[in-house]
């Protein structure tokens, strides 16, 4: 009616407050799309609807953002910030909001160019001032552009107020990360230190980093002190296998090689499948050899041959093991060995293995993938069980993934499982698990996700791990493991915000199987608070068809109103919450006000599920 009103009138005495009224209505929509489309159909907007077209533009932004559509996101962003200053502060926060959104694509470059925009334009009063320092430091700090990510993140320190939050703290860390890839020392002990005492309950990198950094300072024997104390203070810390690792270098350096001995055996026995274990192993082997146990370095090597054969590191234990065996005068033995064992790791041809695939490898570093392709097959051919056949799998099943072929990548992904191939086990564990899922094969698919979890040492493929563990047994109604699988994640730090939700939502429906409602309908109150995600949405309508089969229709009424009055882009969700509501009025004898909600939901809803319609015709037809 105000558009007809302004296309037909837009002289009038009344157009400003008509463009006031329609703007208002705009901003306070919940269906932001409509609300473009509606501002669109305008020849001339006034500035009053420009203003609100603007933040109608950044809002579908964040929907995006939310849901996960990044391109999306950047695209309504982009359109935002074009507009020019009619909404300030629509416009700075959509700098904010694209730089989130460039900085989750890794173009860092553009993400800087975003968060230095939104730094300079907003507010110190903005809820996100001191956060978009905090994120132009992390987007230089990724473009190894150090001292411009120092001073961000010193600017972040000085503007945040609460310093009780992990990001400050974290500042503090990345500012210390900034003066050692700078090889400023000092600074950078200085500053893990005060990060250590801001957060001591997650304080184990900072003190790890500052040990490091004594140890670059050739303070060996207080490296060694620190990493003691980080030990103790964090006997289940990611870092205790780098911190006996590194306290074995720094008693080398001291010439206390028995205690090194000592320290290198306990990694090996606690972290067998630590990328440092192996290391540790040959470290070990140098250190018998040094001192003329020979019988015992023989014993080290060999033992890093046998649990990591094909990697880099069992290769080097070879090489050693040739040496050791030349002191003791006793080649034959080596030979035996050596041609004994499983893998390829002969003698004779290990020079021809070695330049064939050296060969093949360098052809795809170039990126010509399809000379790439036929070389590494001919190496495969050649040397079915090579030195350097996990390797050459790997980048088989990259060629195919590229190449669209699944089904060949994960054959090749699985042999570079089989090896154990320690360079490459993780990435290739991440695809096998995440193509067995989304083939609907979910108890395979569980194994690889199960051994990614225990074997990674990223850790965001130890979360990726955890969730699909989560997934897969949801599939498999296995849910007491769903509820074991969640409560592990959730205990890790630095979670997305999607993967959170998803983990509760995932929790709350397996409890809700068990008939542990209590637990289900507090995962579901945690998500339902943003109805932005399908999580959210559907938390809202759980929990009100859960109120309604206990026969608590006012908690179930006033659910759904809570739902309605929150902005959802799952329209499926709220339809369905209002079908409760429907239900709910019909068990409280209210029927002229359950069929008002289901003649209204038909005539407005624009999806087309049947379940959806088959249930609104339901409750027209009930008496």
């Amino acid at each position: 009616m105000f558009e007809n009103f302004l296309r037909e009138y837009p002289n009038s005495q009344y157009a400003n407050q008509v463009n006031d009224v329609l703007a208002e209505t705009f901003l306070t929509t919940k269906d932001y799309n409509a609300a473009l489309a509606a501002i669109n159909r305008i020849d001339k907007p006034a500035r009053r609807i420009l203003e609100a077209k603007q933040m109608v533009l950044f809002q579908l932004g964040t929907q995006q953002f939310v849901n996960g559509n990044t391109s999306q996101a950047i695209d309504f962003f982009d359109k935002s910030i074009n507009m020019g200053d009619y909404d300030k502060k629509a416009r700075t926060s959509a700098y904010f909001w694209r730089g989130e959104s460039k900085y989750k694509i890794n173009n860092f470059s553009a993400a800087s160019a975003d968060f230095e925009a939104f730094t300079k334009e907003a507010a110190k009063s903005d809820e996100n001032y001191a956060l978009g320092f905090y994120n132009l430091g992390y987007s230089r700090f990724k473009q190894n552009q150090y001292a411009a990510s120092r001073t961000a993140f010193q600017n972040y320190v000085a503007a945040q107020s609460n310093k009780d939050t992990p990001e400050y703290a974290d500042a503090h860390n990345r500012i210390g990360d900034t003066y050692y890839f700078s090889r400023n020392f000092a600074d950078a002990e200085r500053y893990y230190s005060a990060a250590s005492n801001l957060n001591p309950a997650s304080a184990d990198y900072a003190a790890y980093q500052r040990a490091f950094v004594m140890g670059l300072q050739r303070n060996y024997e207080g490296k060694i002190s620190a990493l003691d104390k980080l030990m103790s203070a964090f006997p289940n810390s990611h870092y205790y296998d780098d911190a006996l690792f590194e306290k074995s270098r720094a008693l080398v350096m001291l010439n206390r090689e028995n205690e090194a001995v000592n320290v290198l055996n306990k990694l090996i026995a606690e972290f067998p499948q630590s990328p440092l274990a192996r290391q540790g192993g040959v470290q070990l082997g140098q250190l018998h050899y040094n001192a003329s146990r020979y019988d015992q370095a023989v014993a080290a090597y060999k033992t890093v041959i046998q649990n990591f054969a094909g990697s880099e590191d069992a290769r080097s234990a070879l090489q050693a093991l040739e040496t050791v065996y030349k002191d003791m005068n006793d080649i034959d033995a080596f030979v035996k060995y050596a041609n004994a064992l499983p893998g390829g790791m002969r003698i004779t041809p290990l020079r021809q293995d070695s330049l064939t695939y050296m060969a093949a490898e360098n052809l795809y570093m170039r990126g010509t993938k399809k000379e790439a392709e036929n070389s590494l097959n001919k190496y495969l051919q050649s040397f079915p069980n090579g030195v350097y056949a996990s390797d050459a799998h790997y980048y088989m099943g990259v060629i195919a993934d590229e190449n669209s072929d699944n089904k060949k990548a994960i054959t090749h992904f699985k042999q570079v499982i089989d090896a154990n191939n320690g360079k490459f086990l993780e990435n290739a564990l991440v695809y096998v698990a995440q193509s067995e899922y989304n083939q609907g094969n979910y108890q395979e698919a569980l194994a690889y996700f199960a051994r990614l979890s225990s074997s990674a040492q990223s850790l965001a493929h130890k979360q990726s791990a955890q969730i699909g563990m989560a997934r897969a047994n949801a599939k498999l109604e296995n849910y007491h493991e769903v509820t074991r699988a969640v409560d592990v994640l959730l205990q890790n730090k630095n979670l997305s915000p999607e993967t959170i939700a998803e983990a509760h939502y995932l929790r709350g429906k397996a409890y809700q199987q068990v008939r542990e409602v209590d637990k289900a309908m507090n995962d579901y109150a945690i998500i339902a608070k943003d109805t932005r995600s399908v999580y959210g949405a559907e938390a809202q309508f759980l929990m009100a068809q859960a109120y309604y089969s206990w026969k608590s229709y006012d908690k179930a009424e006033a659910q759904v109103k809570e739902f309605m009055q929150m902005t959802t882009p799952h329209q499926y969700w709220l339809a369905r919450a209002l079908i409760v509501l429907s239900d709910t009025y019909y068990a409280k004898d209210d029927k002229f006000q359950a069929r008002q909600y289901v003649e209204s939901l038909k005539a407005n809803y624009k999806g087309n599920e049947s379940d959806i319609q088959q249930m609104i015709q339901e409750r027209l037809n009930r008496e």
